[in-house]
């Protein structure tokens, strides 16, 4: 199951890297977002019945996705983000950052949850639905970069 979805997700990566160049690295960004705020609820409700064809499909479009069809896009975008001289740092600190939030307390996070909700999925995807909608903001205040000259000495 873990291999279908990382095989998919090899092919997400290069998509979605090729798609940010051809419309736009923030583009693609906001509508893969789009995609995980609206399939939480009916990913877990899937993953709940115990269907082994559903599961495989959850957890591939977890990886398409979620995964790396995120990650195709911000090999580029995070970096041009930042000038030269900023860049490195930039890109390091907001990516380390982020991977504490979404990936390092966020088990212990959706454990807690479906305790206090005694077994239910539902607080988890409300809390997925809820980081995703913070990613989504700051795409959204962010600047588009595809066509940015990342060697002008004035954005250093």
């Amino acid at each position: 199951m873990l291999l279908a979805g990382a095989l998919c997700a090899c092919v997400a990566a290069y998509v979605a890297g090729l798609l940010g160049d051809r419309f736009g690295r923030r583009h693609v960004f906001l509508a893969i977002a789009a995609v995980l705020i609206l399939f939480p609820v009916p990913g877990l409700a899937m993953l709940s019945t115990g269907n082994t064809a559903l599961v495989y499909f959850v957890v591939i479009v977890g990886f398409v996705f979620a995964a790396y069809g995120t990650v195709g896009v911000q090999g580029a975008w995070f970096p041009e983000l930042f000038g030269s001289r900023y860049r490195y740092a930039g890109v390091a600190l907001g990516r380390e950052f982020s991977s504490v939030v979404g990936g390092g307390i966020s088990p212990l996070v959706c454990a807690s949850l479906v305790a206090w909700a005694g077994g239910e999925w539902w607080p988890v995807a409300v809390y997925m639905i809820a980081l995703m909608t913070i990613s989504l903001v700051a795409a959204w205040l962010s600047p588009e970069t595809r066509d940015r000259d990342l060697v002008t000495e004035s954005d250093a």
